[in-house]
């Protein structure tokens, strides 16, 4: 037999558990074969099948953390936007309240609430809220008790984010609360026929938004009004001519940057007393003044002037002979301007104004703007039209229809129809229709997903402020009243409408997204939700 350690030998190992060393042999079978031993289980298969599940586990966890930090990424972007709020987790509560028959105006300006509030006797203040406590950073008296009890009309300033394009002309380099005080009213109109009190004399009240020390307090016009446009005002007037005035000032004062004056004098209201107003919004002012009451469809018509920032006219009320408008609004970010006209038949349409190139439409019912919205349906005007309440969409290059949602429809807002302003959002539209919370597609009017509503929002009596949405851009909220008077505020996901939670509120509250928190006014008192 020749040497054989230079040659290799197959070598089996068997598995031996340690209850088996010093057993017996192990019994033979039926044939006298012995059972077949196990075989040892191979530690680099099993190190291999180890690290294709760390692998899958990984790719999992590395998926989820790139789409989790995507969604906060989304989201965050959306708290930046105005009306969206910041993400929501979990069923909010009451965090704290505030005597909602005195403060009201609620604005957020660099991370403080600010509003005015309406005391005994007339005494009239602003106050600042801290909006995570509610408690208070600083409250400035504007008038006393016992002067006078007209409400103050103040301009808040605007985050810079809800500002819009303000033109070329250089605004105040300080923002500012601005409110008109009217300091003494009388009676006019005679007892058969009514009396109205009428202001005589007014003075302006600048204070810092930050400390609210008075930056400059100066008599005023009697008819002032005041308008935000940015970091500047407009104040509105009625001249010793009876003519309706504009001015674009700075608030600490100085010269007017423009001036505006109707080529008119304005209308009487019934008491003799001039009527004439201004807004502004969508980077656009808006100068209104009554005219005469149309006997065709016996309702006020409008004079309406819409000039750009600079102080540009950009449309003119249409001659005699033209339809003219019950009221005039911007839209589209100051792109366009809505004219609605009243007809004979008692049907509403919009005429469409394209400020830059004037060209015109007309559409039926009136505008809608989605609020919020995040942007992902340009190119779309909303309308409800006003027979039946469906959400129509058109087309802005076209002027033509689009689409009509197939849900809405009925003669009465609170039976059918849409209840809601519509939240867009990630192309879609949101809305309340026929008793159900609807997504539906921007592009195409189909639905998306419906659940319905388990109170709606006229349910119980409850009024239409239940209808009002919010949203963080995963969380609809909506308040729903209850049998007993009182409501919940109700989270639905804005993936497929599925009922998430629900919180008690108190009372039937019209929640108010404001600077990324929500808030519920009712006349009883303002809450902070969170």
């Amino acid at each position: 037999m020749g040497d054989r350690r230079g040659e290799l030998q197959d070598v089996e190992l068997v598995e031996v558990d340690a209850a088996e060393l010093g057993a017996p042999a192990p019994a033979r079978g039926a044939d006298g074969v012995p059972p077949v031993p196990r075989r040892a289980r191979d530690p680099r298969r099993r190190r291999r099948a180890l690290a294709a599940v760390g692998l899958v586990v990984a790719a999992v966890v590395a998926s989820s953390a790139v789409t989790t930090a995507r969604e906060n990424a989304r989201l965050a972007r959306l708290a930046d936007l105005p009306g969206f709020l910041t993400p929501i987790n979990g069923p909010m509560t009451v965090r704290w309240r505030a005597d909602g028959s005195t403060f009201g105006g609620m604005s957020a300006f660099d991370g403080t609430l600010l509003g005015a509030s309406f005391g005994e006797g007339g005494a009239a203040e602003v106050v600042a809220l801290d909006p995570r406590t509610g408690a208070e950073r600083w409250r400035t008296e504007i008038r006393a008790a016992g002067v006078d009890d007209s409400w103050p009309g103040c301009s808040f300033p605007s985050e810079p984010g809800d500002l819009g394009d303000l033109g070329d002309l250089p605004g105040s380099a300080l923002p500012a609360i601005v409110c008109v005080v009217v300091d003494e009213s009388v009676p006019t109109g005679t007892i058969e026929n009514g009396q109205s009190l009428v202001p005589v004399r007014a003075h302006l009240t600048v204070l810092d938004p930050t400390t609210g020390a008075v930056l400059d307090e100066r008599p005023t016009y009697a008819t002032a009004g005041v308008a935000p446009l940015g970091t500047d005002i407009v104040l509105t007037h009625i001249d010793d001519a009876g003519h309706l005035q504009a001015e674009r000032l700075d608030p600490l004062g100085g010269q007017p940057r423009w001036t505006f004056r109707t080529p008119d004098p304005v209308s009487m209201d019934d008491f003799g007393y001039p009527q004439g107003w201004t807004t502004t919004a969508e980077g656009l002012v808006v100068v209104r003044a009554p005219a005469e009451i149309d006997p065709a469809v016996g309702t006020w018509r409008e004079l309406a002037w819409v000039l750009s920032p600079d102080g540009e006219v950009l449309r003119s009320p249409e001659p005699t002979a033209a339809p003219q408008a019950d009221w005039t609004e911007a839209l589209a970010g100051g792109a366009l301007i809505g004219e609605h006209l009243s007809t004979t038949t008692g049907a509403v349409a919009t005429r469409i104004v394209e400020v830059t190139t004037g060209r015109t439409f007309t559409i039926d019912g009136y505008p809608v703007a989605a609020g919020p919205d995040d942007g992902s349906l340009p190119g779309l005007l909303l309308a409800m039209t006003e027979n039946d309440r469906s959400l129509r969409a058109y087309d802005l290059a076209t002027g033509e229809p689009a689409w009509t949602s197939s849900r809405s429809g009925g003669n009465d807002l609170t039976r059918s129809g849409s209840t809601s302003t519509p939240v867009a959002l990630d192309g879609r539209l949101i809305q309340i229709e026929s008793k159900a919370l609807t997504a539906i597609d921007g592009r195409t009017g189909e639905t998306v997903w419906s659940t319905p509503l388990e109170r709606p929002p006229d349910s119980y009596g409850g009024n239409a402020a239940t209808g009002q949405l919010a949203t963080d851009g995963r969380l609809i909220l909506l308040s729903e009243p209850d049998p007993d008077g009182g409501a919940a505020l109700v989270a639905y996901a804005v993936a497929d409408g599925r009922r998430l939670w629900a919180a008690d509120l108190p009372g039937d509250l019209y929640l108010l997204p404001i600077g990324g928190a929500l808030y519920g006014w009712s006349g009883s008192g303002v809450v902070a939700l969170g």
